[in-house]
């Protein structure tokens, strides 16, 4: 008796220790399966983040150390000669006021003439050509010189249409105009002037 309950003491004890032994083979192979799946789940996102190559990857390497490493370029100025900085000679100037010093006599009889339309200027047997007005003093230089003593008078003419025309000389005379046709004054002209 005591041994037939012997044998299925240990079959019962051997059931068990296979029991045993195949619950622990399935939590192992279970966690066996886990971890793959982990690495496969860990290695599909590296793929589908577009992982670079490595030659790119050295390439970005290089190129960041070469930037680091090399200087900025620095631009150097060109050297100053003195020729550069030395002004021009003084004698470049000296005409110039040389030339406002100067004291020029004023033969010719001569009107600046500003206004608005368009005239002619007669006087004597001269007729200027046709003048448009503006702001902007014009020059009306007659062919006959001023006398060389006492005063000369002149009858001077305007032709043209001009609300309004002002004639003046290089001495104090400004004659105003309205112009319809032709319009007309007298002038004294004396010695002539210098202009300083």
């Amino acid at each position: 008796m005591e041994q037939a309950s012997a044998p299925a003491a240990a079959r019962s004890a051997s059931q068990t220790q296979t029991r045993k032994s195949g619950s622990g083979m399935g939590a192992k192979l279970i966690g066996g399966l886990g971890a793959v799946v982990t690495v496969a789940t860990v290695a599909a996102f590296m793929m589908s983040s577009g992982p670079q190559p490595a030659n790119e990857v050295a390439l970005q390497a290089a190129t960041t150390s070469a930037a680091i490493s090399s200087p900025a370029p620095v631009s150097v100025p060109a050297p100053v000669t003195t020729a550069a900085v030395t002004p021009p000679p003084a004698l470049a100037t000296a005409p110039a006021e040389a030339a406002q010093k100067e004291c020029k006599l004023i033969k010719a009889r001569r009107f600046f003439v500003t206004g608005e339309g368009s005239v002619r200027v007669r006087a004597d047997n001269y007729v200027s050509p046709s003048i448009s007005l503006s702001n902007t003093p014009q020059l009306v230089e007659l062919p006959m010189l001023r006398p060389s003593e006492g005063e000369v008078k002149q009858h001077i003419v305007v032709e043209g249409k001009a609300p309004f025309v002002i004639l003046t000389t290089d001495f104090d005379f400004t004659q105003g105009l309205q112009v319809d046709g032709k319009s007309d004054f007298d002038i004294w002209w004396g010695t002539p002037l210098k202009n300083c």
